[in-house]
């Protein structure tokens, strides 16, 4: 496969990891597909898309709709 220069891999998280969490998602990652799949980890790029949470949503239900349904009931 030389053709192929890279090996692009895309994590998509919620925000709220810290920068040392990331790192440390990203080595290892790395260390894995490297070893799986026989390439250096040159060749591999990793991007992480970090979402708000309020723009997710859980059966049709925004994520901070349920919280404060949570919170609601609690009170």
């Amino acid at each position: 496969m030389p053709n192929i220069p890279w090996l692009l891999v895309y994590i998509q998280m919620f925000e709220g990891r810290s920068i040392n969490q990331k790192r440390e998602l990203v080595q290892e990652t790395t260390a894995i597909i490297s070893k799986n799949f026989n390439i250096p980890p040159e060749m591999i790029q990793i991007t992480i898309n970090e979402v708000n949470r309020i723009n997710n949503s859980t059966n049709g239900v925004l994520v901070l709709d349920q919280t404060a349904n949570i919170v609601n009931k609690k009170h």
